[in-house]
C-alpha cells in the first residue's frame, strides 16, 4: 500500500469531490480515481458511494478516513520529531532574534557567548517579528529566542524566560519553572 494513495484518499474524503481534490493535489481527476480504486483494491473494500453527480464516503470510508487521518497525523508528527532530533544531534542551534533588537550591543555578544559555550555547534539565525517568533517557538522551529517583549498572552505560559536588559525565551521542559 502506497502512502501517496492514502494522502489522495484523505483529500478526496475531505472534499467529497474528486474533481476538487484532484485540482488541490495537482493531478488529473482520472489519476485520482485510479489511485482511489487501487487503494480500495489494496484494502479490499469500497470507500465511496459514487453517482454521476457526486461521491460521498460510505460506512467503510468513514471508518477508513478516521483511522488513516490519525495514522497520517502520527506519521507527520514522527517525521517532524525525527527532523528535530537530527537537528539537535547535529549540534545545530536555531536562534531567533526580534528584528528591532540592537545588533552591536546585544546580538553579537550573545552569539559569541553561545559559540564559546558550545564550540562544536552550528547556529541557524533568524531575524523575525514578534508574531513570527511566537509561531516558531510554538511549532518547535526555534531552540532559543531573544525579544524585548513582556510575558503576556496565552503563549507566554509555554515558554520559560529570564529577564536581564533583554528577554530570552526557550521551550519549558517542566511546568511552572
Amino acid at each position: 500500500m502506497e502512502y501517496q494513495r492514502i494522502k489522495y484518499f484523505l483529500k478526496a474524503a475531505k472534499t467529497q469531490n474528486f474533481s476538487q481534490a484532484a485540482k488541490e493535489l495537482y493531478i488529473s481527476p482520472q489519476a485520482l480515481t485510479k489511485q482511489i480504486a487501487l487503494l480500495e483494491e489494496d484494502l479490499g473494500v469500497k470507500l465511496f458511494e459514487r453517482s454521476t453527480r457526486n461521491v460521498h464516503l460510505n460506512e467503510a470510508g468513514i471508518f477508513a478516513e478516521n483511522k488513516l487521518r490519525l495514522a497520517d497525523q502520527m506519521l507527520e508528527d514522527a517525521i517532524r520529531q525525527i527532523r528535530e532530533f537530527a537537528a539537535k544531534a547535529s549540534g545545530k542551534v536555531r536562534v531567533g532574534f526580534f528584528s528591532a533588537l540592537p545588533k552591536e550591543e546585544l546580538i553579537t555578544p550573545v552569539l559569541s557567548l553561545i559559540l564559546a559555550n558550545f564550540p562544536g555547534s552550528h547556529m541557524e539565525l533568524k531575524m523575525l517579528e514578534l508574531t513570527q517568533i511566537r509561531q516558531e517557538m510554538t511549532e518547535g522551529g526555534l531552540d532559543l529566542a531573544f525579544t524585548n517583549a513582556k510575558k503576556t498572552g496565552e503563549t507566554a505560559g509555554r515558554w520559560c524566560f529570564r529577564t536581564f536588559r533583554f528577554r530570552w525565551w526557550f521551550p519549558c521542559t517542566t511546568h511552572g519553572r
